[in-house]
């Protein structure tokens, strides 16, 4: 058995290794979504197609897939900022990416913010665009709405 499996089971059994089928399961999820690489995990590694990921500024937050059947990649934002009615901004995630030849990245918002009215604008990231990750949302809502980080999926499809 893995090190580091063994080590986690024992964490989460309360020391005890015979409890470690209770516990696999969210131990794989620890184990996969550890950073193994500035911004590069066991299971992207594991499951996107040479998904390359770029930190551009210190303390950008690496993409991960938030459980291991989620479609795509939480993007986050490092800066607070204030969503007006009606309003639009754009986010910056402080990452480039790599995509493949055969690939795009699409950014589609999770149900939590499309309920509030938030719409993603211009979601698609062609494969030989080099730059940041922008995100450009769009309040619908009639709410005025202050985001601290976003929670976004960008979902890598072969075209």
């Amino acid at each position: 058995m893995n090190g580091l499996l063994k080590q986690q089971l024992k964490k989460l059994g309360g020391g005890k290794l015979n409890t470690r089928r209770d516990h696999l399961s969210e131990v794989l999820q620890i184990l996969n979504n550890r950073p193994i690489g500035e911004m590069e995990t066991p299971l992207m590694r594991m499951t996107t197609p040479n998904l390359q990921i770029k930190p551009l500024t210190e303390g950008a937050l690496a993409p991960y897939r938030a459980t291991p059947d989620a479609a795509g990649l939480d993007l986050y934002a490092l800066q607070m900022h204030r969503l007006n009615t009606r309003g639009t901004c754009v986010i910056d995630t402080d990452i480039g990416a790599y995509i493949p030849s055969g690939y795009f990245g699409l950014i589609a918002p999770r149900s939590s913010l499309a309920i509030k009215g938030i719409q993603i604008l211009g979601c698609i990231i062609d494969s030989d665009y080099q730059g940041e990750i922008k995100v450009i949302l769009l309040n619908s809502g009639v709410v005025i709405l202050i985001l601290l980080t976003i929670w976004t999926c960008c979902l890598w499809y072969q075209s």
